[in-house]
């Protein structure tokens, strides 16, 4: 035995009386451990963000299937609102089946009685071929039908603020019996919360239940046609569109977040592979060490002197 193999023969067997070999054993297997610990809970990691883009493409999925049932549907209400008005039942109750529909009633206005809701925008204007954010106030009006003699609440249209008191267009207050052509309305809804008044004879909104409480009418509500307005009187036809298809949107979101989320995860999983091979060979070089140093254990073990 050469001079340099007896040392290490008596350094390892200093070692062994001493427990060294022990305690660098413990010592890799609390790394092991260490290292399959944080191996679980980035792949962990992983797993859970993943959840993020496969929910925002099946939300988006979806939101394109109700854009598209949207479509249909707008289409068919068009065609809908092409067709001519029909006469007013005598028997409200058939209205309740009726709503957006165009019906044609002969009667009298209250003017009188007259309510306001808003401030409210300009909707339709037959001179504007736009909407714009003019602020004003929707009216409402009294009518009796001529054929059963009830008296139902009429959306006449739209006056400015300036043109709230009906002191100011006059030539619009239509006397005698008239003839409109209106669309059935179910009226507008906040929640649970019920309409009041804000100020004289202002409206938050046109609660029909509340407002014919306070008129003394029918729950019926009817918004007049922009063609049945009357010169010099509110701008009709100020029935806001029922079936907005805003679902693009959505689809453009979910799609959005679905995509950069799903790089981000993709980044991880890359960082995560590579980090992986790296222990891989960490572990590989330093296995290899140890086998080579139980090699010249055993080695030396067999000229160890007793």
């Amino acid at each position: 035995m050469t001079g340099g193999t007896l040392l290490r023969a008596r350094a390892l067997h200093g070692m062994r009386q001493h427990g060294l070999l022990k305690t660098a054993g413990c010592r890799n297997a609390a790394e092991k451990a260490l290292r399959r610990k944080k191996k679980v809970r980035g792949l962990g990691r992983i797993v859970a963000l993943s959840v993020i883009p496969v929910t925002c493409t099946f939300l988006g999925n979806w939101q394109w299937r109700r854009m598209k049932q949207k479509d249909k549907l707008i289409a068919v209400d068009k065609e809908e609102q092409k067709k001519p008005p029909v006469d007013m039942p005598v028997d409200f109750s058939q209205l309740n089946e009726m709503e957006w529909k165009k019906v044609r009633v002969r009667g009298v206005f209250d003017h009188s009685r007259e309510q306001y809701v808003g401030p409210r925008p300009l909707l339709k204007a037959p001179e504007i071929e736009t909407p714009v954010t003019y602020s004003g106030y929707i009216v409402l009006t009294p009518f009796r039908c001529s054929h059963n003699g009830k008296w139902i609440v009429v959306n006449r249209g739209w006056v400015g603020r300036g043109n709230k008191n009906p002191m100011f267009r006059m030539e619009g207050q239509v006397e005698g019996e008239v003839e409109i052509v209106a669309k059935v309305r179910k009226g507008e809804t906040m929640g649970k919360k019920e309409a009041k008044s804000v100020g004289v004879r202002v409206w938050q909104f046109k609660d029909i239940r509340v407002l014919s409480e306070y008129l003394k009418t029918e729950p019926v509500l009817v918004d007049v046609t922009i063609d049945s307005g009357v010169p010099g009187g509110p701008i009709g036809g100020q029935t806001p569109a029922h079936l907005n298809n805003k679902h693009l949107e959505y689809v453009i979101t979910w799609y959005g977040i679905a995509i950069v989320t799903g790089l981000f995860v993709l980044s991880m999983t890359r960082s995560y592979m590579q980090r992986m091979a790296r222990q891989r060979a960490y572990l590989k070089a330093k296995e290899a060490t140890a086998n080579n140093a139980q090699v010249l254990k055993g080695g030396t073990d067999q000229g160890t002197p007793v």
